[in-house]
């Protein structure tokens, strides 16, 4: 009888064919009433050969290496860790997913963002009413993973709670937030306007941007004076100015031609470019038309 805790020990004196004809040995043979030689060595306390039959692992597109890797997916060691989430990430087993459902619950929350995340970028939506659950009591970390997984499995049901965090005094929960209602919108979702007319008050440069991107998804008159009287505004930083006078793209109108004309006098340099490209981008002949109406008429106008 084969003697495979012996074998296991000895890899260490190995070249690697020899390592890797052991770790095949081990893999093949027929599991017994308890366990296998090769699920014995991935519970013993040598994180060597863990290690290197990870990366053996990793090539093998089975479910059962799948279960050998997953194994190692919550332990304490961060180097048996990580090497275990990159030969999950690297393995082509079909299926694999559905055996890293169970890790959205982990106690250990660098296991519980991994799985998390794979599973979102797959788009598992199996996962989205357990991320919903956890969310609301999360710690910060695990609510900016779930936050940032949201946009991945688009659903109504994600709405009110982007809404709430919208809300947290936490400047990238805040980000995160609105980021995944402009993707919700993206997806055709019925996200409140309001919502982004509240965070386009925001003080944080980035999360005021994001609104913007959010209202731009609403075309209106009533919209686009939004921008305009931002663009306007020259208490407001020079990056949300330009950005609200770049989102007049979207509602080209002949009523704003002369009002950007103006903005581009007055304001810098920045403005001016930004100004310019937004007009080219207007349909010609309404640009035309406010344009040569300004050449006629340039002191009424202006």
């Amino acid at each position: 009888m084969t003697n495979y805790a012996d074998l296991i020990s000895d890899i260490k004196h190995k070249n690697e064919l020899e390592r890797y004809e052991l770790f095949l040995q081990l893999y093949t043979v027929a599991p017994t009433q308890n366990t296998s030689p090769i699920e014995e060595a991935f519970s013993g306390p040598d994180t060597m050969v863990k290690l290197l039959f990870l990366q053996y692992l990793e090539e093998i597109p089975e479910e059962r290496a799948v279960r050998l890797i997953v194994h190692l997916c919550e332990e304490d060691n961060e180097i048996l860790r990580e090497s275990a989430f990159r030969a999950f990430t690297r393995n082509h087993y079909i299926r694999k997913h559905r055996y890293l459902r169970r890790f959205v619950h982990s106690k250990n929350p660098h296991t519980m963002r991994f799985a998390i995340r794979t599973l979102a970028h797959h788009g598992d939506r199996e996962i989205l009413s357990a991320l919903l659950q956890i969310l609301p009591e999360s710690s910060e970390s695990i609510q900016e993973e779930i936050l940032e997984a949201l946009p991945f499995l688009p659903d109504t049901r994600s709405i009110s709670y982007l809404i709430h965090f919208c809300s947290s005094s936490i400047e990238a929960i805040r980000h995160l937030s609105v980021s995944a209602l402009v993707e919700l919108k993206n997806h055709q979702f019925p996200v409140p306007l309001s919502i982004f007319l509240r965070m386009s008050e925001d003080p944080i440069t980035r999360i005021h941007q994001m609104a913007l991107a959010g209202l731009q998804k609403y075309p209106s008159l009533r919209i686009a004076r939004i921008f305009l009287n931002k663009a306007k505004d020259e208490r407001a930083p020079l990056e949300n100015r330009r950005r609200a006078l770049e989102a007049l793209i979207t509602f080209p109108h002949l009523n704003w031609v002369e009002p950007i004309v103006a903005i581009m006098i007055s304001g810098k340099r920045e403005l001016r470019v930004t100004g310019e490209i937004t007009l080219r981008r207007f349909p010609i002949k309404t640009a035309k038309t406010g344009l040569s109406s300004l050449l006629t008429h340039p002191q009424s106008q202006m």
